[in-house]
C-alpha cells in the first residue's frame, strides 16, 4: 500500500547535518501507522547496494548466482564470520551444556510452552522460538487468525487478491490438506500443521550437534537474518540490510 506522508506534512526534506533527526522523525511518526495496520516498513533496501542493487536471492531466481558472483558470495561471508568470531567475547561462547540441562528439563510434551523457553536458548536459535511459536505472537499462530480472516472475507483486499487470499486461508487452516488448493499437484498436510509444534525438535537439534562451529555462540553485529533475500551482491561487493539489533546467538 501507499502512505500519503506528503498530504500528513510528514516527508519533508532536511537541512544539511540533520538527516538522521529527520529520518528519526518520520520512524516514530509511522510506528503508530505500522502497528494499527500491522505493515512493516523497511528503509532505504533500494540504495545500499549500489546503482544497480540485486538482492542475492533474486539472483538466484533469475539463475545468475553462479560463477564468479557466488565464489564472491561464499568468501564474502565467510569472511565477515571469521570477523564476527573476532569479536566474540571468550565468555559468550561456551554455553550448549547449559541449554542441553534446560531442554531435558522440558521432557515432558505436556508441560512444554514456547513462551517459557530462555532468552538464551532462543538466542541460540536465532531468535526463532519465541517469534515463530509464541502461542499468542508468534508468526504461526497469527497466520491462523490471518487465515480465518482471509476465509471469511473480513480483509479489504483488491479484487486480484480476493481468490488468492481464499486460498491461502484454506491452507492455513487446521487440518488443512494441500490438494484442497493443488489439485493433481500436492498433496498432504501442510507445512504449517507438520511443523507447528516442532519448536522443541528444533531446539533438540541445534544443541545434539558436536563440532565447535556448530554449537559456539556468535555476536552477531545485527546480523540475525543472513538470508539471500537479506543481502544485496554485485562485482564489487556485499551489503547486508535488514539488520536486527546486536546479540549473542
Amino acid at each position: 500500500k501507499q502512505l500519503d506522508v506528503v498530504r500528513g506534512n510528514w516527508l519533508r526534506c532536511s537541512s544539511k547535518g540533520a538527516g538522521y533527526v529527520c529520518l528519526n522523525s518520520l520512524v516514530h511518526k509511522l510506528i503508530h501507522v505500522q502497528r494499527k495496520h500491522n505493515w512493516k516498513f523497511t528503509l532505504a533496501q533500494k540504495t545500499v547496494g549500489g546503482a544497480s542493487p540485486a538482492t542475492a536471492s533474486a539472483l538466484l531466481a533469475a539463475g545468475k548466482l553462479r560463477d564468479g558472483l557466488l565464489t564472491k558470495l561464499i568468501d564474502g561471508f565467510i569472511l565477515v564470520i571469521h570477523h564476527l568470531q573476532a569479536l566474540t567475547r571468550p565468555d559468550e561462547i561456551g554455553v550448549v551444556d547449559a541449554l542441553r540441562q534446560e531442554i531435558a528439563a522440558m521432557a515432558d510434551p505436556l508441560a512444554r510452552d514456547a513462551s517459557h523457553v530462555s532468552r538464551l536458548a532462543d538466542s541460540f536459535t536465532g531468535f526463532a522460538i519465541k517469534k515463530n511459536f509464541h502461542p499468542e505472537r508468534g508468526r504461526f499462530f497469527v497466520l491462523r487468525r490471518l487465515g480465518l480472516k482471509f476465509r471469511e472475507g473480513l480483509c479489504v483486499l483488491p479484487e486480484a487478491e480476493v481468490f488468492p487470499a481464499r486460498c491461502l486461508g484454506t491452507l492455513l487452516k487446521v487440518g488443512a490438506k494441500m490438494q484442497q488448493v493443488f489439485s493433481g499437484t500436492h498433496t498432504g498436510p501442510t507445512a504449517l500443521d507438520t511443523h507447528f509444534y516442532c519448536w522443541y525438535d528444533l531446539l533438540q537439534t541445534a544443541t545434539g550437534l558436536n563440532a565447535p562451529a556448530a554449537v559456539d555462540l556468535l555476536w552477531t553485529c545485527g546480523i540475525t537474518d543472513g538470508g539471500l533475500h537479506n543481502m544485496f551482491l554485485g562485482e564489487d561487493g556485499l551489503w547486508f540490510f535488514d539488520l536486527g539489533p546486536p546479540a549473542t546467538m
